[in-house]
């Protein structure tokens, strides 16, 4: 729907200039204005008036410079800069008479060509993406499952075993070597052309096992499958592999081209896990059952972020499903991009070759682009949720978080708070803890059941078994229309 606006020079608090809004897409607004001759000859004016003030021209006084020398020495460039001042004041006033809520900066439609005329208006045509407008729905309607875990003393025992685990350690042992075993062992580089690359000395080679892929690190290098071909050696062993390096590799006599690895085990190790009696000792407990008093403790705190975790994330869900708008299209493009380059770069922060990260960048954008949207969408509903509940973040709030990230990593606050302020993350925790308080401000007037914890594991393996075999079919049809192509091409 189009609307249309003029404001004229009687009026002093606004400016003299026309305006049509209409809507160009999802979101998106198309802004003509106007702006009349006398605006643009009253801005020439005052801006050549100023620069008369502060010009030193050789022959002449500050301020006394005449107009016509002014104008053919600085003409071009003041032109220019009324053209900026005209838009950046018109596009201003356009906001606030037409109660718009951008997203990001006003696209200005053949900007590289404006300039302003000799004689007459200067027409400009403005793109601007909004915030999409919807209603949100009665929160007393949305329901919620409570999920109630309760500690058992099998739960301790296994938490136990866990951190006997946790403050173990390596013991040589005289077995061959097994996954997740640990080699000790001389290990030797070699180029194709015989040039010795590295020597490493009583080094510690990882034997991954099955949750790793069997995919570990040996010395500068990636190996894939390193835990098969170690699996089975014992100390006294020698043994020889050939491998490709990856490209990413730093090495550049190593990232792209063939290896060949020497290793001499120089013995077998495993680890150990400590003794509960001196797990005990170790953490300062006098009996046991004060040890164990401690850890259904933290067990309990765990769940209990657990059980809010998955509170906050059916709601999420919730608001997702039953709030339908369309999002920007522009925005949901670059949405798509950034959710897709940040699975790239975690894939070749896994050592994934770049050349293979870079031919399936189409099929990322296409896994990511749900959850991009649905990221997108979440944005703009709870930061209307937060604006009409006049929910909002404290400085104690932030600077809560900040502290707590700062414990994990063992730094200092003020050096986090730098780190998150250069990288721009600092606005992003701001929101996350915006959007946190307003999933729990729902989820107070929500209808909320209790379930047992065991019962809600269970719903949500069978939800994701249930996904997982759903994606599965998807990509068996994909594979099956793109043979198809293919043989009809053929």
């Amino acid at each position: 729907m189009a609307s249309a606006t003029e404001q004229e020079t009687g009026n002093e608090e606004r400016l003299a200039q026309e305006v049509k809004v209409e809507d160009a897409g999802p979101a998106l607004k198309k802004i003509e204005i106007t702006i009349p001759a006398s605006r643009i000859k009253e801005k020439l004016d005052e801006n050549f008036r100023q620069l008369r003030t502060e010009a030193a021209l050789p022959g002449f006084r500050a301020g006394r410079a005449p107009l016509g020398l002014l104008k053919k020495r600085f003409g071009e460039d003041v032109r220019k800069e009324v053209t900026s001042q005209l838009i950046g004041e018109s596009y201003s006033q356009v906001i606030e008479e037409e109660n718009l809520r951008p997203i990001g900066d006003p696209d200005i439609q053949d900007q590289e060509n404006i300039a302003l005329p000799d004689e007459g208006d200067l027409t400009v045509t403005i793109q601007l993406e909004i915030l999409p407008d919807f209603e949100l729905p009665d929160f007393g309607k949305i329901e919620v499952k409570k999920p109630v875990f309760e500690v058992s003393d099998k739960d301790l025992d296994v938490e136990i075993d866990r951190y006997c685990e946790a403050y173990g350690s390596l013991a040589d042992v005289e077995d061959k070597a097994n996954h997740d075993d640990y080699l000790r062992a001389n290990l030797v580089f070699t180029g194709q052309d015989g040039e010795e690359i590295d020597n490493i000395q009583e080094t510690t080679v990882y034997v991954p096992g099955e949750a790793r892929k069997f995919k570990g690190m040996i010395g500068p290098m990636t190996v894939e499958d390193l835990g098969n071909k170690l699996k089975g050696v014992k100390a006294g062993d020698k043994l020889e592999l050939e491998e490709t390096g990856s490209e990413t590799n730093k090495n550049e006599k190593i990232a792209g081209q063939k290896v060949k690895i020497a290793i001499e085990v120089l013995g077998v190790q495993r680890h150990q896990p400590l003794d509960k009696s001196d797990l005990m000792t170790q953490l300062g407990f006098e009996d046991e059952q004060g040890m164990r008093d401690q850890v259904k403790a933290t067990i309990e705190q765990r769940n209990e972020g657990q059980q809010r975790q998955a509170m906050q994330q059916q709601v999420a869900d919730q608001l997702s499903d039953k709030i339908d708008f369309e999002l920007p299209e522009n925005l949901t493009e670059r949405q798509v991009e950034q959710v897709a380059q940040r699975q790239a770069m975690n894939l070749m922060y896994q050592g994934v070759n770049p050349e293979e990260v870079k031919e399936k960048i189409d099929e990322l954008k296409e896994s990511s682009a749900e959850s991009a949207l649905r990221e997108l969408k979440l944005f703009f509903i709870l930061g209307k949720i937060a604006e009409d509940n006049e929910i909002e973040v404290s400085q104690g709030e932030l600077n809560g978080q900040i502290a707590m990230l700062a414990a994990q990593q063992g730094q200092r606050p003020e050096t986090i708070r730098k780190q998150m302020q250069q990288s721009g993350r600092l606005q992003e925790l701001y929101v996350q803890i915006r959007d946190a308080k307003a999933i729990d401000h729902i989820i107070e007037q929500a209808k909320v059941e209790e379930i047992s914890g065991d019962q809600w594991l269970e719903d949500q393996k069978a939800e994701a078994d249930k996904a997982e075999a759903k994606t599965t079919k998807k990509k068996t049809k994909k594979k099956t229309a793109k043979k198809s192509e293919e043989k009809d091409a053929e």
